[in-house]
């Protein structure tokens, strides 16, 4: 069962200035407090943190138990968020859970891979059609050069003998 934050407002979540100090991703700034269990939307907000794109789905789980640990464990004295902390630590270690975060950050890693070997193909396919076209230039410059450097023999032979 997902955990739910009872005695949070609708809207609470961690101010930015606070998820600098406790050295949080801003997702908990992003996302209200109600959203900190949805799979979807953690990794979304998690994906935007540059250090964890390098790892993989269980690490960066790790790394989300870890900071909402660090949430519970900076803000003790309010009962009803350590509370919700510890179900969610608890619901993300779950297998069920694990499972759903795995897939979704596979799938948000697949999606990064295939914009970056689409913007790679864009420079290729680019830098290749630039090749081309100047070959292609080149060639026609040759074909030019070549019409000029041999004039026909009736244009200035015929011209020159009858003088």
């Amino acid at each position: 069962m997902t955990p739910i934050p009872h005695g949070l407002t609708k809207q609470f979540s961690i101010t930015e200035e606070d998820c600098r100090t406790f050295k949080i991703p801003l997702l908990f700034n992003t996302l209200c407090a109600y959203e900190w269990a949805d799979i979807d939307k953690v990794v979304d907000e998690l994906w935007k943190v540059a250090s964890l794109r390098v790892k993989d789905a269980k690490s960066a789980n790790g790394a989300l138990v870890s900071s909402i640990n660090n949430v519970a464990l900076n803000q003790k004295n309010w009962f009803q968020l350590v509370s919700y902390c510890r179900q969610l630590i608890a619901h993300y270690k779950l297998k069920e859970p694990s499972v759903a975060f795995e897939a979704a950050w596979v799938l948000k890693m697949q999606k990064q891979k295939a914009l970056d070997m689409g913007a790679m193909n864009g420079v290729k396919l680019s830098q290749l059609g630039a090749k081309q076209f100047g070959k292609e230039v080149d060639n026609l410059l040759d074909d030019a050069d070549k019409e000029n450097c041999y004039p026909s023999e009736s244009t200035g032979a015929t011209t020159t003998a009858e003088q």
